[in-house]
């Protein structure tokens, strides 16, 4: 029968005391009121809309304000009155015999550890002492999470990186080979005289098997991980795939060095190479240009003597003409001198 009437505006909502109009505050966040024109539905739906980040509710049954922290945890609600009473008049404040209630953290222990806190019920801070695992409190009490490394994302990028470098070294062995026809015709490939083009496969091939003792882990090569050459090409195959397992299982981190030490790891000197090969100042560019502005020069050249060829055939049909007309007036002059003199 107390309730208030939150559709009526604040001056007629039933208050115990007549709310004022002027300004209150909540999180530093100013509302200004009119107690003859705005009602009590309304102002919360302000006060929710605004960035106070807090969630306003009246409770009918019990007759009182909620105000509720959008976000979950130890965190508090600032109030402050301002110019209007509403928040008194509201019970908001601890003179009119209301309180606030702060949430609570979420409070655990890992391994039996300290107690540690987090103002959320998912729990993925590394300062939690859970690096690199998210973990959602549902209740009280101990719960025990076995946790095991997902190693098919580093699989699969060690399988693609070595899928890769097949692919480039496949590309390179089609390019400069040679191939004999049926009637022993030799066509050599398009690159198989560029010495540099050879050369990076070389090198490429021996950053692969390059061992990488200085690691000082029991993975010094690829055939640690159960991958070989199959000795006719420089391709690279996985021959034991339970080596591979096993290493990914038990030497996790040893995995991870083999490829990416910034010093000795296969993919970090195969990119380095890589970067001085064909990155912007890379040898291989500057091979390109280089056989780039040859090729013009030739094209050039191959017009100029085109050119040259042209007009010597323009001189040449010329000359032909000329002695065609001369020949034909010498046998004109001679069908004269036969007639005239009779000679037969």
């Amino acid at each position: 029968m107390g309730a208030l009437n939150t559709t009526a505006t604040l001056a007629s909502a039933r208050f115990n005391t007549a709310v004022s109009s002027g300004t209150f505050e909540i999180n530093g966040v100013s509302f200004t009121i009119d107690a003859a024109t705005d009602t009590v539905a309304g102002l919360l739906n302000q006060i929710n809309q605004s960035s106070a980040g807090v969630i306003a509710s009246y409770d009918s049954v019990n007759d009182r304000f909620t105000p509720t922290n959008k976000t979950t945890g130890d965190l508090g609600i600032a109030l402050a009155a301002g110019t209007s009473n509403f928040l008194s008049a509201a019970k908001l404040t601890s003179s009119s015999g209301g309180a606030l209630v702060n949430g609570q953290d979420a409070v655990f222990t890992v391994n039996g550890g300290a107690s540690l806190t987090s103002r959320t019920n998912t729990i993925k801070n590394e300062s939690h002492g859970i690096e690199g695992l998210t973990v959602t409190a549902l209740t009280t009490g101990s719960v025990t999470v076995n946790v095991s490394n997902d190693t098919s994302p580093l699989k699969q990028a060690i399988t693609d990186f070595i899928d890769q470098y097949n692919k480039v070294q496949s590309l390179i062995s089609v390019q400069t080979a040679s191939s004999t026809d049926a009637k022993g015709v030799v066509t050599a490939g398009l690159l198989a005289s560029d010495p540099q083009v050879t050369e990076s496969s070389r090198k490429l091939r021996s950053l692969v098997a390059l061992d990488a003792s200085e690691l000082g882990s029991g993975l010094k090569r690829l055939e640690s991980l159960g991958y070989k050459t199959d000795g006719y090409s420089n391709t690279i195959s996985l021959a034991n795939p339970g080596a591979l397992e096993s290493a990914l299982a038990n030497s996790l981190s040893d995995v991870q060095a083999l490829f990416g030490d910034s010093t000795s790891g296969i993919a970090s000197r195969i990119g380095n190479y890589l970067e001085s090969l064909v990155g912007p100042d890379g040898s291989m560019v500057r091979h390109r240009d280089a056989v780039a502005s040859q090729s013009a020069k030739i094209d050039e050249q191959l017009g100029t003597m085109e050119r040259a060829v042209l007009a010597s055939q323009e001189t040449l049909f010329e000359s032909f003409r000329r002695m065609e007309q001369t020949l034909a007036q010498i046998n004109r002059q001679a069908a004269f001198f036969n007639q005239r003199f009779g000679v037969t």
